[in-house]
């Protein structure tokens, strides 16, 4: 197994062995004190050996995301009126328009009571019967769903008030929701389906409790949805509907808003009904890629910059290290340099990385579909074109994978990143 290098703490009479010509070192012990900077103090706990190995991880993983196709296949998806629909895509075909038409949202069932008054005033004893399902589009008959077995909520002695019952309801999880308002004129009843979609409206029904008055039934009716059988109870406010929508002339109907697919790998959100076609454009995304392309230039240049300055490295670790310049620097000076060099990556004599972003954006508004065959190369150093046959250097892949597996090294990188600080040799 290769060595990850001491990872402790140490006094300032030790920093000038692990960071060699360190400006810290300069300073005697007890010149130290509690305003040293993050970096100063992170520096003293990663040694050289495990910076590079975090570096050659750093560096695989990176390469490995941008070997994968989904990286240059991202999309993006831009609604022309985001107020009615929201569009967005990760994988889907770019540079196509879609024509939407909003023709009705998702709403949730919604109905009030007629009015009791004043605020307090008790409901009769009894039963309320709560049923999960679909109404016909006339309420003229119910369909239970499956999904939610019928429920009852039962009022009784001193528990006969609406604020009683709405967090009796609230507090039984029947797929319905309750809330009392009041204003000058009287206090109401209100419940709400829990859930939006025709499939998810309710029937209330009441069962009177034996002995009960005139009065008290009068009085529990109020609380009945049923419009079949009952003209004095709860009045409907809003019905229970799917959202409709046309996407290229081909209607998608939704219990929710949320339109998964609208067309392949682009999802929707309904938000208003709309009476003119939406545009949603779905253009090629590549910001992933971009960031990944300055994230490996930078890893790669401070992997050199460890190689030449740094001192004390394991000698397996610094020979992971020259296996990835040296292979790099293979592949900007072959052929596959080409495709590198057309995303604005090439390579100085003095081996360190630059990148030409306008190279880059340029390249990347060509919608590559594939990593690009300098890429690929790449990945054939850390073994990352192939996971089942990796045919990087054993040197390479033994330094990153210790750099991935050891617990002390993996709680230096946490204590380095928790400064937001990425620590550099001082020379």
């Amino acid at each position: 197994m290769v060595s990850i290098g001491t990872v402790t703490k140490v006094d300032s009479s030790d920093i000038q062995p692990m960071l060699a010509g360190s400006a810290v070192s300069a300073r005697p012990t007890d010149a130290r004190t509690e305003h040293d900077s993050p970096e100063l103090q992170v520096s003293a706990r990663i040694s050289p050996t495990g910076r590079m190995q975090n570096t050659i991880a750093q560096l695989a993983d990176t390469v490995r995301r941008l070997n994968q196709a989904d990286t240059w296949r991202a999309a993006t998806a831009h609604s022309s009126d985001p107020d009615r629909l929201d569009a967005s895509a990760l994988q889907a075909k770019a540079d196509q328009v879609v024509n939407v038409q909003v023709d009705q949202i998702a709403t949730a069932q919604s109905a009030i009571s007629a009015q009791f008054s004043p605020l307090g005033t008790t409901i009769g004893l009894g039963t309320l019967n709560i049923e999960v399902g679909q109404w016909s589009s006339s309420f003229s008959s119910f369909t239970p769903n499956p999904n939610w077995p019928k429920a009852r909520v039962s009022t009784g002695p001193g528990d006969t008030t609406l604020e009683h019952l709405r967090d009796r309801i609230n507090g039984a999880g029947l797929g319905v929701n309750a809330n009392v308002i009041s204003d000058p004129t009287g206090t109401y009843l209100i419940l709400r389906a829990a859930n939006t979609g025709s499939d998810n409206g309710f029937r209330v029904t009441v069962d009177p409790a034996p002995g009960s008055s005139q009065e008290q039934i009068q009085s529990l009716q109020k609380l009945e949805f049923n419009p079949p059988s009952s003209t004095s109870g709860m009045t409907l406010a809003v019905p229970a509907q799917d959202a409709v929508v046309q996407a290229n002339g081909k209607t998608t109907t939704s219990s929710s808003n949320f339109i998964e697919d609208l067309v392949p790998g682009v999802d929707a959100t309904a938000k208003q009904a709309s009476a003119m076609p939406i545009q949603v454009q779905v253009r090629q995304d590549s910001s992933q890629a971009k960031a990944l392309i300055e994230d490996f230039v930078h890893t790669f240049n401070d992997l050199n910059h460890q190689l030449n300055t740094a001192s004390g490295l394991d000698p397996i670790v610094a020979q992971a290290g020259q296996a990835v310049q040296s292979g790099v620097t293979s592949i900007t000076h072959s052929g596959y340099g080409g495709s590198l060099e057309k995303l604005g990556v090439t390579q100085q004599q003095n081996g360190q990385l630059k990148l030409d972003y306008a190279a880059l954006e340029q390249g990347l508004t060509q919608a590559v579909k594939e990593p690009p065959g300098g890429i690929r190369q790449l990945a054939r150093i850390f073994g990352t074109d192939s996971p089942s046959e990796p045919t990087s250097p054993p040197a390479i892949r033994t330094a990153a994978l210790s750099a991935s597996t050891s617990p002390l090294f993996r709680q230096a990188v946490v204590d380095q990143y928790t400064h937001n600080m990425y620590v550099e040799d001082v020379n």
